[in-house]
Order: structure tokens, then sequence, then C-alpha cells
């Protein structure tokens, strides 16, 4: 009898050791799977596509579902709606925060102090304060740029650019805007050109500010901000109406109707993204990640346009054009 007790103790502490092994390993499994939070601003095709891209690199490089969890949001592009989602992603516990577009990450350069903060598409990051170098950023964020040079499509566009009004529908609230504004007025200083600015301040007001453009300019820049990105097709709707050329660097609108865009590569941002967000998982600190400036830059013309809107597109610009639409 006793022998039989001895046994059946000596049998429990077993099940009991290799039960508490499992729990062990379980909690282990648990605490190693990372958090990942992702604002995508505005829910905008541009951000998605990046996303994706961003996603499938991270997934590839070893990070399945079962070791990282990608908690995404898609908050309007205003600033209490990415404050909100930067608040969530905190409390949720995020270990990387990935942010897309100027907006999101300036709010997330004030906001954000112990999580590292990865971005893509950001227009000049360096000029808006969110790092202190592009090499080195000296601070815990780091991705990708989006800035492409405005002097490329003036100097190919020439006389369609040259000496007009040319009206630019932008967001003072999108950091990212206002620097790409600062580099239109010194292009349009150059080219002789009059610069009449339209600030969307919501998209409740947009009718109204369309309305005033066509007496006062001869094109429209539709300038790359969240929120009038998320309006776009509105703007090309009046822009056809009122046969006023758009001009723009938001990708896709080429296809959209705009005379002419020079637009980064959503894909190219969101796997530069990826390859940065591996190398944080690996043990890498993102002060010392340098940012990586887009390499794509797509000058798109559409030549339909054109000739609905009696335009004759000058050979400088079909040279250097990427692409032509038909």
């Amino acid at each position: 009898m006793t022998i039989q007790v001895v046994h059946l103790k000596s049998k429990l502490l077993r099940i009991f050791a290799a039960t508490t092994v499992l729990i062990v390993l379980s909690y282990a499994n648990v605490s190693a799977k990372q958090l990942m939070a992702a604002v995508v601003t505005g829910d905008l095709p541009r951000y998605h596509q990046a996303h994706e891209a961003f996603e499938k690199i991270v997934r590839a490089g070893g990070f399945d579902e079962s070791k990282l969890q990608i908690f995404a949001q898609y908050p309007n592009p205003d600033k209490m709606s990415l404050t909100n989602s930067l608040r969530r992603s905190i409390a949720a516990g995020a270990d990387l925060i990935i942010t897309y577009g100027a907006m999101s990450t300036a709010i997330a350069a004030d906001m954000v102090e112990d999580v590292p903060v990865l971005f893509a598409d950001v227009y000049d990051p360096l000029g808006l304060g969110i790092v202190n170098n592009l090499a080195a950023p000296g601070v815990n964020r780091s991705g990708a740029a989006s800035q492409v040079p405005l002097d490329r499509m003036f100097n190919a566009m020439g006389p369609i650019l040259s000496g007009k009004r040319i009206g630019v529908i932008y967001s003072e609230s999108d950091p990212g805007a206002r620097r790409q504004l600062a580099d239109l007025e010194k292009n349009c200083q150059l080219a002789g050109s009059e610069l009449v600015k339209v600030n969307l301040r919501n998209t409740r007001d947009l009718d109204g500010d369309l309305k005033t453009l066509p007496n006062r300019t001869d094109l429209l820049f539709v300038a790359d901000a969240a929120l009038v990105a998320s309006v776009s097709d509105r703007i090309m709707e009046f822009a056809g109406s009122a046969k006023l050329p758009v001009i723009s660097q938001i990708p896709g609108l080429a296809g959209q109707g705009a005379l002419a865009t020079l637009e980064p590569d959503p894909e190219e941002q969101g796997k530069v993204l990826g390859v940065h967000a591996l190398q944080l998982l690996a043990g890498q600190q993102a002060f010392m990640l340098p940012v990586r400036v887009g390499k794509t830059a797509k000058l798109m013309v559409n030549r339909s346009v054109a000739g609905k809107l009696g335009i004759t597109l000058p050979k400088s610009l079909l040279e250097a054009a990427d692409e032509v639409l038909y």
C-alpha cells in the first residue's frame, strides 16, 4: 500500500512538473509575441498599398501571426482622430508604432516617447523636425521619406506653367502640405507664375473653396495632404466640369483625370518601412536607423486629358515622362 502511494505521489509530481513546464512555455510564447500598431491615416488607397507591401516584408522576414500581431487603425485625417489612435496604440502596449503620412507622424513625434515610431510617406521629415538627421535620426523615430523634387515637374512642363496663375488647394493643418507649399512657392517664383492659395480646413468647405478658383487661376495644383486626398474624387470632378487642368504629387491622380503628376511609389515606401521594422525587431535602435528617401518618382502625363482641354504638350514633357496615359 505504501509503495502504491509513493508511486502515485511520484506520478502526480511528474504530471505537475510537466504541466508547469507547459504553462511556462505557453506564457513564454505569449510574451514573445510582439504587438505592432499601425495608424493608416485617412484609410487612403496609397496608404493601404504601402501597408500591404510593409506587411508582406515583415511576414516574409519570419514574423508570422504567432510571433507578431499587427493592430491597424484607420482614423480620419484630423488631429483629434489621429491623436486618439495613437493613444489607443500606447494603451494597447504596442512595442512599435507605424505611421503613414506627415500629419500622423508629426503628432506621434510630439506625444510618443518610450515606443519607437517608424513612418512612411512623409514629405521632408528632416525639415519637419521629425528627425534630427537623415543618416542617424538621433531620436526614437525613423522610416521612409517621400519628398520628390517639384523642379523636375516645372522644368518638364515649361510653357504650361510659366507665367500662369496656379491655384493650390492644400491643408494648413498638415505639416507635409506646408512644406510642399513652400517648395511650390519657390518654383512658381522661378517660373514667373502667380500662386493662389486655398486652405482646406474641412471637407464641408470644399465646394465653396473650389468655386472661387476658375476665375482666378489657369490650372490647379492639388497638394499632397491626407485631408485633400480624401476628397480628391470631388476635386477632380469639379476640375473636369470647370475645364481646369490639374497637376499633383498624389499617387494615382493622373489616372483620375489630372494632366500631370509627379508621384512617389507607395509600394516602395512600404517595403522600406518593412525592412526597417525587421531591423528593429532584430534588436537595432530607431535612433541609429537612417531615413531612406524613396528612389522612385514617376512623372505621369495624361495625353487624353490634354487633348480634351486643348493643351499642346511640349516635347520636353513627353520626353521626360515615365509614363504617358492615352
